[in-house]
């Protein structure tokens, strides 16, 4: 822990992460009233985050606060750092996982739809403990992955389903959805990595990295990310973008916008026009970054990316990628069934903010 003058007016305070993860917990316990405080003349509080360590800044001339959407969002990046020393409690998260299915028990009964994961002391014996694999915490619950990379016999009670299934029933949390996608991905690594692609040797749990370690040869692994981007292609001249679906079977059946993967020796804007050149035969122009997003079923970290047609706007379909592209007005935008990726974020920005022009 640390605490450095920032500059007049800011004070930032450095926290350890035992220290870190109890600070995310009474953030999204407060909710909305967190930082707010009587003294300063009424003014708010707010809290800022930065790279892998909570900030803390006052700054009295700031009447805004971190909101817990905020709050929670900050929190699945910050609280997925791995923990050596970390042992399993009773009521910690235990993650069974075959390739895009996850253990869960669904729950109709409810007022909402959801569904429940297995747990440390209820549904998981202590005959399992020491097979765990520490993954993550999130919102104040430590998840672990079953023996065998996730793959161990299912408990009673439970069943694999889809987590493309989850979200199509809107069963799941931001936070729920966020353990599932990322507790899919590094299993699958965990799965695909059990032997040295060196020299064959068995790999091992690193002491202290998220990493596996060859006793043979001394190489280290560490959990893959696919780079890609997500495109909004702009027709600021005729105020509509670019809406697509994916050729039939390949994924959920929604609205989505240009995505693909970032190539050897290519940069974030130059995937950018070639995804959208490939897939809708057009050129752009004015690219700009707005925010990223990890996707753990697919491996991803997804950078989503603003950009405006150059030219003749007609579009010449990638059948074999897509089964839909077509320009669309603000008032035909209905976007996803669910606010969870960054495509619905985007679609949705850009039609509230056009929908009266």
């Amino acid at each position: 822990a640390n605490v450095t003058v920032a500059g007049p007016g800011f004070i930032n305070f450095y926290l350890n992460s035992s220290a870190n993860n109890e600070v995310i917990r009474s953030i999204i316990a407060a909710g909305d009233d967190w930082g707010k405080v009587n003294v300063g003349n009424g003014l708010t509080r707010f809290g800022a985050f930065v790279a892998e360590e909570l900030v803390g800044t006052w700054e009295a001339s700031t009447p805004a606060h971190l909101t817990v959407d905020e709050a929670r969002s900050q929190a699945c990046s910050v609280l997925a750092e791995l923990l050596p020393d970390a042992t399993p409690e009773p009521g910690d998260v235990v993650a069974f996982v075959r390739g895009q299915e996850v253990a869960v028990r669904l729950v109709d009964d409810a007022p909402t739809a959801t569904f429940e994961l297995p747990r440390v002391g209820v549904d998981v014996g202590e005959a399992l403990l020491a097979d765990l694999t520490y993954l993550f915490e999130i919102g104040g619950e430590r998840v672990w992955l079953a023996p065998d990379c996730g793959r161990a016999e299912i408990p009673v009670g439970f069943e694999l389903t889809h987590n493309r299934t989850l979200r199509l029933e809107r069963r799941g949390t931001h936070e729920q959805m966020y353990l599932v996608y990322t507790a899919v991905h590094l299993a699958g690594w965990y799965a695909s990595n059990r032997f040295c692609g060196t020299c064959g040797s068995a790999m091992r749990r690193h002491d202290t990295l998220r990493a596996l370690s060859c006793p043979g040869c001394g190489a280290l692994v560490f959990p893959r990310l696919n780079p890609a981007v997500i495109v909004c292609v702009r027709d600021p001249e005729r105020n509509r973008i670019v809406l697509t679906r994916y050729a039939a079977g390949r994924y959920a059946p929604i609205d989505a916008l240009v995505a693909g993967f970032v190539e050897i020796g290519e940069t974030l804007e130059e995937c950018v026009r070639r995804e959208v050149r490939e897939e809708l035969g057009i050129a752009v122009k004015s690219i700009e970054y707005y925010k990223s997003q990890p996707w753990g079923v697919a491996g991803d970290v997804l950078a989503g990316f603003w950009c405006d047609v150059d030219g003749d706007p007609t579009l010449h379909m990638d059948a074999e990628e897509l089964g839909r592209a077509a320009w669309v007005a603000p008032e035909d935008i209905a976007g996803q069934p669910d606010d969870l990726s960054l495509t619905n974020e985007m679609m949705c920005r850009w039609r509230d903010e056009h929908a009266s022009r």
